[in-house]
């Protein structure tokens, strides 16, 4: 569920931005801003929610370990996804691990944007296709980390590295948030061109839908080939993208 939710993030951020509220020109600096925007109204509730979680983990039986302070700091800078250590990417406020994967990618957006926003000029059949291409070659991407992914099975903190860089890992999330992205502008698009063919619009959702019902189904052949007691993040990936 949580790599729907990278999607729908994508895909709003392109419906909100896309044609309409014109972002500052790219660069690190104003991308950073605009990230610490976004995620701005959310930070007080995720640092709340850490300062609760540390008087529940207080009350006795204590549960409150030297690792799980350690993790504080990480957890409130937004930083602990980057460390592959269960302790610290589950630290504090373990669900907050989704805001660290999220303000690194919001960095992303405006770059993003900017390379749709010159494609808007192009015909609405041209933009179908170049939006399933970006489709197509993120799940290819999202695949490559699959198959790294099992290149480490040692674990870390409980769990193997190969989960952390194939979950947690703020870069293995740029797949899902660039197809919400495409959809997004491929939305976008389409309401902006009304007079196009509806014949044209139909079989675009009908082979979309065909697309998602093919990787649920390679999906399933990758969890029956690795369910040999290992975990396939592959199919994991591939079947919420299908989703």
């Amino acid at each position: 569920a949580v790599t729907i939710f990278f999607m729908l993030s994508g895909f709003v951020l392109v419906y909100q931005h896309l044609g309409k509220h014109r972002l500052a020109e790219p660069s690190l600096v104003a991308n950073v801003r605009f990230a610490v925007h976004k995620l701005w109204r959310l930070y007080p509730l995720h640092v709340a929610m850490i300062c609760l979680m540390i008087v529940i983990m207080r009350i006795p039986p204590n549960q409150l370990h030297p690792e799980d302070i350690a993790a504080i700091p990480a957890s409130m800078l937004l930083v602990q996804s980057w460390v592959p250590v269960q302790s610290t990417f589950w630290g504090a406020n373990s669900v907050s691990w989704f805001l660290s994967d999220l303000l690194f990618l919001y960095c992303l957006f405006p770059w993003i944007l900017r390379g749709f926003e010159r494609q808007s000029g192009l015909p609405l059949r041209q933009t179908r296709r170049r939006a399933m291409a970006v489709i197509t070659v993120m799940l290819a991407v999202e695949v490559i980390f699959g198959l790294l992914s099992t290149c480490f099975p040692h674990p870390v903190g409980g769990e193997t590295l190969g989960f952390w860089f194939m979950y947690i890992f703020p870069p293995a999330r740029i797949p899902d948030f660039m197809i919400g992205c495409a959809l997004g502008y491929l939305f976008v698009r389409t309401q902006e061109s009304p007079h196009e063919s509806v014949r044209d619009g139909y079989m675009q959702s009908s082979m979309m839908q065909l697309f998602a019902v093919v990787l649920m189904m390679l999906a399933n052949l990758l969890f029956e080939i690795a369910h040999h007691g290992k975990d396939d993040w592959v199919g994991y990936r591939i079947m919420h993208d299908g989703v």
